[in-house]
Parts: C-alpha cells; structure tokens; sequence
C-alpha cells in the first residue's frame, strides 16, 4: 500500500486489516546457515536499528498513533496515586516487552480535569507531577520525559523516551512515543531502507528518493530481496531487524524463471514467458518515479536497441502503475515492451527497482543483476551462442520488443 510523500497522521484501529495493533516486542533470534548452493537454503539475517527522534530525516513515514483507554478498574493497580482527585480512572501504555506506563485521569477540588501518568515507571503515580497541556493546533498536546529498564540479553538496561499525549477533541487522548528506528537491508547486492515506530509496520523506501513511500506489514506480507523471500522480525530489546528466510524457491540465478502471462501496454498483445523457450529474455523492473531508475531505463533501452532486429532476444519491463509510465512515455520511447501490474513484481521478489533478469532459451535464470550492468551485453550474447537442445529448441519467431508486438498473439476475449 502506497503512503504520500509528506508526514501525516493514522490513528490504530484494532480492526484495521485484521491485526491487533499493540507494539511489536519480538524475541531475538541467531544467525543461521550460509549461501544456498543450488537449494534454497534457510538463514536468519540481522540488521541494527538506529535509533532517531521521530521527527529527523523521516519524509514519508506516517504519525502512528494510539487511542488512550480510560477505565475504573486498572489491570495493575499503582502503588500510589495523588490525594484529592474524584472520578479516577486508570490507563496503561504499552511500551516495551512486559511494560507499560501507567496514568490517570480525574477532577481536582476546583472540579478541573488532572492527567498524571507514571514518568519513571516505578508504579508510584502519587510522585509524578500532573500532565500541562500546551495549546497547539489542532489541540492540546503534552510531552512527557518517560525513563524505564528493558532487560536486553538477561541484563537491565535504563532507557529514556518521550510519550506525546495529543486531544483533539475533550475527553479523547491519543498518543505516540518520540522514537522511530532506521536501518538499510543488504542482501544479494540489493538494498532496501527501512524505518518503523514502536508498531508492527514498516515503512519502505523503494524509490531510493529519501521518503518512505510504502507501508509493510511484517506479520503477513513476505519481503523480496536479492533473490530471496523473508519474513520480517522487530527485535526492539536488542534493537534488531531479523530476516528470516523462508523455503520459498529463490529468483535467482541458477533457478527456474517463474512463469507468467501479461498484457503488453498500449497493445492488445500478450507475453507469455513460458512461450519464449529457445529465445533470451531481458526482464527488467524499473520506476518512471525513482530518478535513478529512469537513468538505467535510458541504459536498458540503449542495450536492446543494440538488439534491434535479432529474433533471438526479448527485452520485456514491467512496472507496477500505468499512469507514471503514461505521463513519462510523453515525452520518451523506449525499444523494449511494457508490461503492467505489481503482481509481477510479487512472484519475482523485487521490491525496489531497478532489478533485471537474464534468463537463458530454457526458461533459466542467468543471472539477476541489481541496478544496470554493461557487462549484460556480452553475458546476453554469450548465451545467444549456447544451444538450447532439441527439448527446448522452438519456432523462432522474433524477439519481443516494442516494435513487433503484433508478432505474438492477441489477448483471447
């Protein structure tokens, strides 16, 4: 699910796509097993969290906010709470693993309202002082210094944050804590930057712009990268991101390319890979919306003009969005075929661009290269001398490229 590129706010429903929004406090896990060799071997991979405030260098990544519930009967009564307050009732917010900071809302003598809640998390309301509200557009907002002891590895460790109370409207108190964590996934020489609040999403950068532009959600979307397909974990402890490897088959070179049937934009022509068999095809996943991306798509495009003509090879791109492609293709053409949809990108693993295939006439990958490689060129004619044997050996009939698709056959109604 795409995000704007600009900060704003999402207040957590617990119905929000089916998942229980409290914070995400995984366990820890060790690193496993080495480079698969022809099999898909299974690994855990770690990477750090950096820790920043939640308002530095994060473009794009949405305000995740929490709704504070008020009730007579706490889980956890404190040990104390300030004298002289009628009407009290009792909150709790979740912090790390086994931790949650206390409050309290009621009405002082005057009958104004009071709001303490537990800064040092000793469960000792009576000495925290009451909650002041500043006046701030579009309510009234506090910030509290909140300190507490996370055990990390069997060992206390004393940390600090800060616990934003926002009411927009009276009687209605959401929160945040000003925390938010960074970290750049390297796998298969592909990268991927990621940040996340003390939720389980993620926020992705998959256009390499410096703005979180996709939201993730680790408990049930599977991340592609560098060939592989893992599940993700937040280790907040030890301030850890876990890829867990699944037994999912690799994209990858030396495993078969995954199958598929698409329509090729701006045609009413099909591309099936299945049918390619005894020709080479160049798939490549690119963005008309990351600057970088549109630099290599000027390179790629180069490359299969140096094609141009040669039966031999298809040059296919797939992009997830038509209306980009539309506006870019304005004022540029290119000698490869476009096809539509972000399914593709799903069943190849690619979450950012710009990711190409090298897939031999049977239907192999050769490789998979991340960004534009000039040695493409010579490793794509190379292959073009290599027989496919008489199995896989099929009536060739041209490449694909833009030019000819009227070669290949028309989308049945």
């Amino acid at each position: 699910m795409s995000i704007r590129a600009c900060c704003f706010r999402i207040v957590l429903l617990s119905a929000l796509c089916g998942l229980s929004f409290v914070p995400a406090f995984a366990g820890t896990a060790s690193p496993s097993s080495g480079p698969s060799t022809g099999q898909a071997a299974v690994r855990n991979l770690e990477f750090p969290l950096i820790r920043r405030p939640l308002g530095t260098n994060l473009a794009g990544m949405p305000l995740l906010e929490g709704g504070v519930t008020f009730s007579k009967e706490p889980a956890v009564r404190p040990s104390r709470i300030p004298d002289g307050l009628s009407g009290v009732e009792f909150a709790e917010i979740p912090l790390a693993e086994g931790l949650k900071v206390a409050g309290l809302r009621g009405r002082d003598a005057a009958g104004r309202p009071v709001h303490v809640f537990d800064r040092d998390t000793d469960g000792d309301l009576a000495d925290d002082p009451p909650v002041e509200f500043l006046a701030e557009n579009p309510g009234r907002v506090a910030r509290i210094a909140i300190s507490y002891t996370e055990r990390v590895a069997g060992r206390p460790v004393r940390r600090e944050t800060s616990l934003i109370l926002i009411e927009r409207k009276e009687g209605k108190l959401e929160y945040h804590f000003d925390d938010a964590w960074e970290t750049d996934l390297l796998f298969g020489g592909e990268r991927i930057s990621v940040a996340l609040q003390r939720w389980p999403i993620l926020f992705l950068d998959t256009k390499y712009s410096g703005l979180y532009d996709k939201i993730f959600y680790p408990a049930k979307e599977i991340l592609g990268l560098g060939g592989r397909f893992f599940r993700l974990e937040i280790d907040f402890p030890r301030e850890k991101l876990i890829l867990k490897e699944t037994d999912k088959r690799p994209v990858d070179a030396g495993f078969p390319a995954p199958d598929f049937e698409a329509a090729v934009w701006g045609t009413n022509r099909i591309f099936k890979l299945s049918e390619q068999r005894g020709k080479i095809t160049v798939l490549t996943f690119w963005s008309p919306l990351c600057p970088g991306s549109k630099a290599e798509a000027v390179l790629y495009d180069r490359l299969a003009a140096s094609f141009s003509g040669d039966a031999r090879v298809n040059f296919v791109a797939s992009i997830t969005d038509a209306a980009p492609l539309e506006a870019y293709m304005k004022d540029h053409r290119h000698s490869f075929a476009h096809i539509v949809g972000s399914s593709l990108w799903e069943t190849y693993g690619v979450t950012a661009p710009f990711v190409t295939f090298l897939i031999d006439q049977r239907g192999q990958i050769v490789k998979r290269v991340f960004g534009f490689s000039p040695d493409l060129e010579k490793e794509a004619r190379a292959q073009m001398k290599k027989s496919p044997g008489p199995a896989e050996e099929r009536e060739r009939d041209g490449g694909f490229c833009a030019d000819d698709a009227d070669r290949f056959p028309k989308r049945a109604k």
